[in-house]
């Protein structure tokens, strides 16, 4: 079963390598790699060079912003499964072959899979443990999926029923397409283990004013679009107060407090717009 990586990119030579080599160095055999750069003028471009060879298709230039690149990356896919990797974070060891397992298992490749992801700084610390649990559909149906998006891969009929990205968002696209998911009523398949590092860094684009302001509009877009409940509300409270009980009891979220508590000594919440 061949599985897609889109990584799109836009100026994040620091990171990138590292990014490229944690695909390209997974040992699922069938899988291509293709890099949608933005432009990039800070020594990106030498970095895919380098990894030309290895690449099914690789541009740079002006593209519309991250959610058009994707877009057009997924055009450009062969898989029967794809996904993307943002050029700062990570696949972790065996992850593609786990989604290529769990592909067998289910019986069909239409479906979406995701698992636990860690979140580690800008030079590869481990910050956090963040376990997949499953949840209530009628839990998911009022907050919306609780996947992280580094990991998360689909079957590329599941992505062409649920009619794709929408171009439009910036940020909060993944969570637009988890619902859109949900309402093609696509089902969704955990995968045992981590598949993904989502880096945390002070240049990533949820780090300034602007970005915050934009995540909050296209998150109330997202909530009136798919009739999801406002933050405020009494049903909300209800719902995210249930979604923290399941993952307890599933003991994803005592592993998550617990390393909290050893790596940084504290119990701050991990901010949901940063993912």
């Amino acid at each position: 079963m061949r599985i897609s990586v889109i990584v799109p990119s836009f100026n994040q030579a620091e990171f990138l390598d590292e990014t490229l080599r944690s695909i390209l160095e997974q040992d699922h055999q069938d899988k291509e790699i293709i890099v949608m750069d933005g432009g990039s003028t800070d020594g990106s471009v030498d970095v895919i060079r380098r990894y030309e060879p290895h690449l099914t298709f690789w541009s740079s230039g002006p593209d519309g912003g991250q959610a058009a690149a994707i877009a057009n990356g997924f055009g450009r896919a062969t898989g029967e499964v794809v996904g993307w990797l943002n050029s700062d974070d990570l696949l972790l060891p065996g992850a593609l072959n786990r989604i290529a397992k769990a592909s067998q298992i289910t019986g069909t490749s239409e479906v979406v899979f995701y698992g636990g992801h860690k979140v580690i700084d800008a030079t590869g610390r481990l910050m956090e443990l963040n376990p997949a649990f499953r949840e209530p559909a009628w839990c998911t149906a009022r907050l919306g999926p609780a996947i992280c998006q580094p990991g998360t891969f689909f079957g590329r009929k599941a992505l062409e029923k649920a009619g794709g990205l929408d171009t439009s968002l910036h940020y909060g696209m993944d969570m637009d397409l988890w619902l859109r998911f949900t309402t093609n009523r696509v089902p969704f398949v955990r995968v045992p283990g981590y598949l993904a590092s989502f880096r945390r860094h002070s240049q990533q684009k949820g780090h300034t004013i602007e970005w915050l302001r934009r995540c909050e509009q296209e998150q109330a877009l997202i909530r009136q679009r798919y009739f999801l409940m406002e933050p405020n509300s009494m049903g909300y409270r209800l719902a995210r107060s249930f979604r923290r009980v399941v993952g307890l009891l599933s003991g994803a979220q005592v592993v998550t407090l617990f390393y909290r508590l050893i790596a940084r000594r504290t119990l701050r919440e991990y901010h949901p717009n940063y993912s």
